[in-house]
């Protein structure tokens, strides 16, 4: 039981040192991140809001916190590898080697599609929403719009669509671990539908058109994982049939290769401790050694064979005293 608390609190003990790191790196990447949220604000404003709409703040330090925001966001995106380094140490241990191999073979993968989702998210999603809220405004109604709202609903749809993103990885994994087939997962698909744009309603801002916008595309992707997993499944299943065909082919190859008479016949070498030792001449005398007489003074009844000799001679040739 203290053997087991030990490792208990050894573990919780990497876990603190782990998280400890994390944090380090993350505060020492912050003060980048701040003087890069300036300029990010006005690069949101030029390519997302339409022309001549300004953006506004309503407290007095409404612009300084939502920089301290957009600061912690960037130190936690170039912390980013050093976080995943430092999970990966504490889990991998823990891991069988299948496991660990898909993982680090999916992890460039899964980086890759968080940064093609946020891309998305930022050029495709958020200018087209700016300029739907925009175009609802009248001759008697128009947008004041705020920073900080701007900038978090920006942040919220990235971080919503690099999380979607990542539903490629998920069916991979659970299909090819066994988690699930591909069979119960496609007759799941309205469940999964479902769940997909509950988890849309939830990292979207609280409107539908931001559901929508999440939702529809993250189910799109979800039909492309089936496809594409459904192909690599194909794939895997006759290279291992065509490793079966080859294998019964070199067994039939085999056989055919015993049963033909013309075919030579293998040369078994006789074991070591069956070949005969001149050295020993009390059990291994001359006439087993060269086939002539027995030594002078050398009872026969001492000769033993242990086998079939190199002469033909076996077990019931003994010799009787």
């Amino acid at each position: 039981m203290d053997d087991r608390k030990q490792s208990i609190i050894d573990h919780l003990e990497e876990l603190r040192l782990r998280i400890l790191k994390s944090l380090i790196c993350v505060v020492l990447f912050f003060a980048p991140g701040y003087f890069l949220a300036q300029p990010s604000i006005e690069a949101l404003k030029r390519y997302a809001a339409p022309p001549g709409v300004m953006f506004y703040y309503l407290e007095p330090m409404a612009l300084f916190f939502t920089r301290m925001k957009l600061g912690l966001v960037y130190a936690c995106l170039f912390a980013f590898p050093v976080i995943a380094y430092q999970s990966w140490r504490f889990v991998a241990p823990g891991l069988f080697q299948k496991e660990r191999y898909y993982i680090t073979r999916l992890s460039g993968v899964s980086t890759l599609l968080f940064l093609v989702g946020v891309a998305f998210s930022l050029f495709g999603v958020f200018p087209a929403l700016m300029r739907f809220a925009y175009g609802m405004s009248t001759a008697d109604i128009a947008p004041m719009l705020q920073v900080g709202s701007v900038v978090n609903m920006a942040t919220l749809l990235s971080l919503g669509f690099g999380i979607m993103f990542q539903l490629p990885i998920v069916v991979f994994f659970c299909v090819i671990s066994g988690m699930i087939s591909l069979d119960a997962m496609r007759k799941a698909r309205p469940f999964i539908v479902l769940v997909i744009f509950v988890l849309a309603a939830v990292l979207t801002p609280p409107d539908i058109v931001s559901q929508l916008c999440m939702g529809l595309p993250t189910w799109l992707l979800f039909e492309i994982s089936l496809f594409a997993v459904a192909k690599y499944a194909q794939r895997q299943k006759v290279a291992a049939k065509n490793d079966d065909d080859t294998d019964d082919d070199d067994d039939d190859d085999a056989n055919s290769a015993a049963g033909d008479p013309s075919a030579p016949a293998a040369v078994s070498e006789e074991p070591s401790w069956l070949a005969p030792d001149s050295s020993n001449s009390d059990i291994y005398p001359n006439d087993m050694i060269s086939g002539g007489e027995p030594l002078a003074g050398v009872s026969p009844g001492r000769v033993r064979h242990i086998g079939p000799g190199r002469h033909g001679r076996s077990a019931r040739g003994r010799r009787r005293g």
